[in-house]
């Protein structure tokens, strides 16, 4: 039987040599020939790209490609995903945040008594493996017994269940300077903290105010100050927040981290990401002007940017936020889990019921309905991508839902984000191709390099 290429590769052309992605497996090769005149050369390099997704059998169609992607999206992962939210209060105040819509709240000892209870339930009727958990706010460290309690508790539970607790993620404003709670939340499974900031000092002090007037000096230099005590317990990724307005004051962001923050390139990462639509728009579609347009080679170029400031200063790069879909909301077993015990289906939708999918209160799976966000091989819009062979669906899968809902669009419906991969999908490839010591790269005259 012969093969062809996967409907979702992509290929990056080059000088020495061409790329070839599939979006599907996020798998990337180098190619020094035509790839049928590289497959012609042996059937066991014809096997082996037909294991990593590069090639199917030629009797497959693109169709039922589709449809394979859709079957793997709505399968019940082996991995519990927990976004937990321990506190809502924060003490920094900053004008986006899409938890300015809630009241600000901590969580109650029988909340999460309760929301310890239904992990425990939930991991046992779903058979998971492992629990991969981030530690969220808010200000995660202005809730630290929550915080001790909800690490220690979810570790009981998995210890009790022989289920791996995979490392922790804590997310944190940078504030919170003591070494013995850094310390302890290490010990209890904390690996890795993520830390934002929105840019230079003159942008970050002005979007990221002081709340609660305890900080001396400047919100900025205060957490610059404090990341190499962070590196010293954790992984560090420090979080950059753009938007049009403020992505020009990036570079002296990355120069400030090592220069007044005393960290050096190669010891941490920056994770850049635009901000998104975070009210309800009075006008479907409508988004104020300073935020970039997901569907547009725009916020490619942006990211471009971004990702050509890090690299001319030996600055690795995060880059999750490229492809921010498909995200949590189309799997099953994941959640986030809200002060009060509410259970959603996006990380950004705090006290949207339009996102809701039960409560710790409740055991029953019918709460846990995530069909109403789905697309599928039927819908319109999913038939043009069908007809054209869009190669971009697995990262795509129909656009942010949440963004959707705020711009007063139905939550099923198709944000068409061609333009924008056919100039993202390379820019995220040759940053691979780079940060790669195992790609293989195949040749008519050798076998695989």
């Amino acid at each position: 039987m012969g093969v062809r290429q996967s409907v979702f590769n992509v290929t990056i052309p080059g000088d020495q040599r061409s790329l070839l992605y599939n979006t599907l497996s996020g798998r990337l090769i180098g190619l020094k020939a035509a790839l049928p005149e590289i497959i012609a050369l042996s059937d066991p390099v014809a096997q082996e790209l037909k294991r990593s997704g590069f090639l199917v059998d030629a009797s497959i169609s693109p169709k039922a490609e589709y449809e394979e992607f859709f079957r793997l999206r709505s399968q019940l992962s082996e991995t519990c995903y927990l976004l937990f939210t321990t506190n809502t209060t924060c003490n920094l105040s900053c004008g986006y945040c899409f938890q300015n819509r809630v009241k600000r709240s901590g969580m109650s000892e029988s909340v999460l008594r309760q929301s310890l209870s239904w992990i425990r339930h939930r991991l046992s009727a779903t058979n998971c493996r492992s629990v991969n958990m981030t530690v969220f706010g808010g200000e995660p460290m202005l809730a630290l017994s929550q915080v001790f309690d909800c690490l220690q508790g979810v570790r009981n539970i998995c210890l009790e269940a022989h289920i791996e607790m995979e490392p922790c993620l804590l997310t944190t404003n940078g504030l919170h300077s003591d070494a013995d709670t850094l310390n302890k939340l290490r010990t209890l499974g904390v690996e890795y903290v993520q830390i934002t900031l929105d840019g230079a000092a003159a942008v970050n002090d002005r979007r990221r105010r002081d709340r609660l007037k305890t900080v001396e000096g400047s919100v900025y230099s205060n957490i610059l100050a404090n990341l190499r005590l962070y590196q010293r317990y954790f992984g560090l990724t420090v979080k950059v927040n753009f938007d049009k307005s403020t992505i020009d004051s990036i570079p002296q962001l990355l120069d400030d981290l090592e220069i007044l923050g005393g960290i050096e390139p190669g010891s941490y990462r920056v994770k850049p990401e635009p901000i998104a639509v975070f009210k309800k728009a009075p006008t479907r579609g409508e988004r104020p002007i300073s935020l970039y347009d997901p569907t547009q080679p725009e916020l490619a170029s942006a990211f471009a940017k971004v990702i050509g400031w890090a690299v001319d200063r030996g600055i690795d790069l995060d880059l999750s936020a490229v492809f921010p879909t498909p995200c949590m909301i189309s799997q099953g077993n994941s959640f986030l889990l809200e002060p009060d015990g509410s259970l959603r289906s996006c990380i950004s939708a705090f006290g949207l019921d339009a996102f809701k999918v039960g409560s710790v209160f409740q055991f029953s799976e019918l709460q846990n309905d995530r069909s109403r966000y789905s697309t599928d091989i039927d819908t319109i819009q999913l038939k043009d991508c069908l007809q054209r062979e869009c190669p971009y669906l697995p990262v795509c899968d129909g656009g942010c839902k949440y963004e959707a809902h705020l711009e007063s669009l139905p939550l099923k419906s198709m944000q068409c984000k061609y333009d924008y991969f056919v100039e993202a999908v390379p820019l995220y490839a040759r940053y691979k191709e780079t940060h790669s010591s195992s790609m293989r790269v195949y040749s008519v005259h050798e076998t695989a390099q």
